[in-house]
């Protein structure tokens, strides 16, 4: 029974220590408004989606399924972008990433005027980001398509 006691009081600082971890990481995902990107993802993915049904110009009397489809698809991201699920996540991705001490310091960073700037301007620049890489992807994007135009070439050809 004492043998039983000590390790029971041991497992109590782990315990103790493994919730403060992710309670960093929650307060870190709190400040970084983690939870706006997520709705901002689904925003992006409903207005790709609103986008490509207007190219299709589905005649007026055809909209009825357009309904249809686009109550599925906002179902089908309810469903699946839950936050409280991918909070879950992103905390054992983060605790699993960082030590508490590490999370504790980007968490007091993140509360000074330059974390606060950051949380304020990162989103813009990878919004930025990402447009560059677009871009440079539609620049390359013909070389690559002639490049494999040619292998199924020569694939053929050898046959």
């Amino acid at each position: 029974l004492p043998l039983i006691l000590s390790l029971s009081l041991l497992a109590l600082p782990v315990q103790a220590d493994e919730a403060r971890h992710k309670a960093y990481a929650e307060e870190i995902l709190t400040m970084t408004n983690a939870q706006a990107v997520l709705d901002t993802m689904a925003t992006s993915l409903r207005r790709t989606f609103d986008h490509g049904v207007q190219r299709l110009n589905v005649p007026a009397e055809k909209q009825k399924i357009v309904e249809e489809y686009t109550e599925r698809l906002d179902q089908l991201l309810a469903r699946n972008l839950q936050w409280q699920d991918i909070k879950t996540e992103l905390v054992s991705s983060y605790t699993q990433a960082f030590t508490e001490q590490e999370l504790a310091d980007m968490a007091k960073f993140y509360k000074s005027p330059l974390g606060q700037k950051m949380i304020e301007t990162m989103p813009k620049l990878m919004q930025q980001a990402a447009l560059i890489g677009q871009q440079q992807v539609r620049q390359v994007l013909p070389e690559i398509q002639g490049l494999t135009q040619e292998m199924v070439g020569k694939l053929q050809a050898a046959d």
